[in-house]
């Protein structure tokens, strides 16, 4: 074909437009990271979290020590809430996970459970919402990271549409949010979970007209 042929011309138009359009994509993305960061939830002290009215009950999602000791402050500030740690090694037993806490253990003997089936924040979702239902809870409060927070509310809200959520977020000392694109792990870990929460915004109304149907 020829230089000057319609088909030829096309195909490059095609090309010279494709460019602007990936740096535009690329663009709004990071623009969309940083505005995912800034509006992270704030971590919650332990006495404003004493202060809060209780939920029925306090649902841990694993992934970190900070996460269960939140869980369990929160446990022994509202003794009669009971506690899920959802996503638990099977392969970990219950002494030797107690054994790891370095406060509540008390706590952790009577009012905890432990939740084994869920490998990702989807089973979480599902493993809480079965939990919930089994216990006839109205309302919970969710405990987990602060980057973790906003994809595992969407994706509890669509397991237990009805039950209110109140959060918990606890932040890492291996993952500093101050400053993070300092750190390539965390940057690589918040950017993994910016994209992931997309995901779950676009897969939402989905997932609920599917359930409709």
């Amino acid at each position: 074909m020829k230089d000057g042929d319609p088909i030829t011309r096309q195909k490059v138009g095609l090309g010279r437009l494709i460019v602007p359009v990936l740096l535009v994509a690329v663009l709004a993305w990071l623009a969309g990271l940083f505005w995912f960061v800034a509006h992270l939830p704030a971590p919650k002290t332990d006495r404003a979290a004493a202060s809060n009215d209780s939920t029925d009950g306090i649902v841990v999602l694993t992934g970190g020590a900070a996460r269960i000791e939140g869980g369990l402050r929160l446990l022994e500030a509202h003794p009669k809430s009971r506690l899920l740690i959802s996503g638990v090694d099977p392969r970990i037993e219950r002494k030797n996970l107690r054994a790891t806490l370095s406060h509540g253990q008390e706590a952790f003997d009577c009012c905890v459970d432990l939740g084994r089936t869920a490998t990702d924040t989807w089973g979480n979702a599902r493993e809480i919402a079965a939990w919930a239902k089994e216990r006839d809870y109205h309302s919970l409060t969710i405990v987990t990271a602060n980057y973790h927070m906003p994809r595992s509310l969407i994706e509890i809200h669509l397991a237990v549409p009805h039950i209110s959520l109140v959060v918990y977020p606890v932040i890492s000392s291996n993952v500093p949010v101050e400053g993070w694109w300092w750190h390539p792990h965390t940057a690589v870990l918040i950017a993994s979970e910016y994209s992931k929460y997309l995901l779950s915004r676009i897969a939402s109304p989905l997932s609920r007209s599917l359930s409709l149907s």
